[in-house]
């Protein structure tokens, strides 16, 4: 004998729940774009910034 499960939730629910979860992703994806370009950003300010002030001339050159 064969057994159909029916769920109570509509369409919507379904979607709303999709959504949230792709929110999710979007989120995880978008955290770790931004903590790449912070992180690029402090290589290139800070840490250049210190070679150059020690009298480094290849403080760029590092980066490339």
């Amino acid at each position: 004998m064969w057994y159909v499960k029916k769920s109570n939730e509509s369409l919507e629910d379904r979607r709303f729940r999709s959504f949230i979860l792709t929110m999710w992703y979007v989120k995880l994806f978008s955290l770790i774009i931004l903590l790449r370009y912070y992180l690029k950003f402090y290589i290139n300010y800070v840490v250049c910034k210190d070679m150059t002030a020690q009298g480094t001339p290849t403080a760029q050159a590092v980066l490339y």
